[in-house]
């Protein structure tokens, strides 16, 4: 058996959800991709798949070797770049994941001009409007996962790439109409934007130096999408906090106005997923560095 060959074909095979595709996508008959796996199993004693008349699911077995498969089969792709001398200039297909709106605001103008300077590189940016498990990430072969916070999985290699400030922000005619806070108590009064994902008990904190003052807050609107509360905001309805990325537009030619700058809303880290390996691809790195410079700059 061989052995590589027969790894290969179990991740395809996972990836693809059944044996014919992973036949159709290798160039070989379904015959041979069932021998293959039939062969792994029996060399490891154990069941990879449950199998029904309708489809492959993973045993519990299967998917804790399909991750080793995996970063296995990335150190073999990074480790022949390096003998071949590719690593000079990095090269290949980068997936990243990202959420929504740091995907739109962020991630797709900075991936673009990467890939501009960066002529062997090309990337799919997929944009997801909740949170990704590790597991999913691994099963969909993501290169980069990146998420807003902190990460405890520790599963998974981690970097930080910079921080998300936030602001709070409304629109002139809002002030104009309700009068603008000189301290976050008085948020209490106005009609403020939730967003409910990231603040679900509807409690906004200040920094006020080394204080924290916390404001229970309410409004007419709320929303797990900062695209909503931005375009709420810049309509009149009500203040909101945001992050600086999405509304320094606006901030910029006066639509929107920053309020209670003295007082300071809790960063966010921006972290960058990878799968564990002992060596992380040469291309994976380097979209890493850059995208760390860029987001500290």
């Amino acid at each position: 058996m061989d052995r590589l060959k027969a790894m290969e074909t179990f991740v395809r095979i996972a990836r693809a959800g059944s044996m014919a595709k992973a036949a159709d996508q290798m160039g070989v008959s379904r015959a041979i991709v069932s021998t293959h796996l039939s062969q792994l199993e029996a060399h490891l004693g154990a069941r990879l798949f449950n199998r029904t008349t309708r489809q492959l699911v993973l045993t519990e077995i299967g998917a804790e070797y399909l991750a080793s498969c995996i970063r296995l089969m990335a150190d073999l792709e990074d480790m022949e770049l390096s003998v071949s001398h590719l690593q000079k200039e990095p090269r290949g297909h980068v997936k990243i994941a990202s959420p929504l709106i740091f995907g739109h605001f962020l991630l797709a103008p900075l991936i673009s001009a990467f890939i501009k300077s960066h002529p062997d590189i090309s990337a799919n940016i997929f944009l997801y409007d909740s949170r990704m498990t590790p597991v999913l990430m691994i099963e969909s072969a993501f290169d980069i996962v990146i998420q807003l916070g902190r990460v405890e999985d520790s599963s998974l290699a981690s970097r930080t790439l910079g921080e998300i400030r936030y602001l709070v922000c409304a629109s002139p005619g809002y002030l104009e109409e309700h009068g603008s806070p000189s301290v976050p108590e008085e948020l209490a009064r106005h009609n403020c934007l939730v967003h409910k994902t990231r603040t679900p008990d509807s409690i906004w904190q200040l920094l006020d130096g080394e204080n924290v003052r916390s404001v229970k807050v309410s409004g007419s609107l709320s929303s797990n999408s900062d695209t909503t509360l931005r375009a709420a905001v810049r309509t009149g309805l009500g203040i909101a906090v945001l992050p600086a990325f999405c509304i320094a537009r606006e901030i910029a030619s006066g639509e929107v106005v920053e309020l209670l700058k003295d007082f300071v809303i809790p960063m966010r880290e921006i972290t960058a997923l990878i799968p564990h390996s002992r060596q992380i691809p040469h291309k994976t790195r380097v979209i890493l560095d850059y995208l760390s410079s860029e987001l500290h700059r």
